[in-house]
């Protein structure tokens, strides 16, 4: 019954339906809009940077003033925006494809992993978006990035 559910949750995300090449998925990513009213209307924030992930080909990652309530497990903001830069790698999960990321040290983001089921890709076929998860997965916040052309 647990793989049918996970089964169904994949087939019924936005993800793309077969494995994206590692070029369709490098560049950089912007906050949409919509995620910048969100942050500012919902969120609390006064003021926002640009906000930036970058994905290299040769596998690396770095998020520049990533907002904190992206980070900290309760969707809560601070007001806060956060850099860090580490590995990435592509994953199948219940919710179609994410990305993992491995931060570490020197920046202001928490060293550690960031599993694929926090940021998902979005779209059937490239250019793709990002959903980042923000907090409790039944809440059913994201801030979304889109790839830049």
């Amino acid at each position: 019954m647990v793989t049918l559910f996970a089964v169904w949750l994949g087939a019924c995300s936005d993800s793309p339906a077969d494995l994206p090449s590692l070029k369709d998925i490098a560049g950089e990513y912007f906050l949409t809009a919509a995620s910048k009213s969100f942050l500012l209307k919902q969120k609390g924030n006064g003021k926002l940077p640009e906000s930036k992930i970058h994905f290299a080909a040769n596998g690396t990652i770095e998020f520049l003033e990533l907002p904190d309530c992206a980070v900290n497990g309760f969707g809560d903001s601070s007001g806060k925006f956060l850099s860090g830069s580490g590995k990435w790698e592509l994953e199948n999960t219940d919710w179609g494809y994410g990305i993992t990321a491995a931060i570490e040290r020197g920046g202001t983001m928490e060293r550690g992993i960031y599993h694929a089921s926090w940021m998902l890709l979005s779209g059937k076929k490239a250019p793709f978006k990002l959903k980042i998860r923000l907090g409790d997965p039944d809440q059913n916040e994201f801030l979304i990035y889109e790839k830049q052309i």
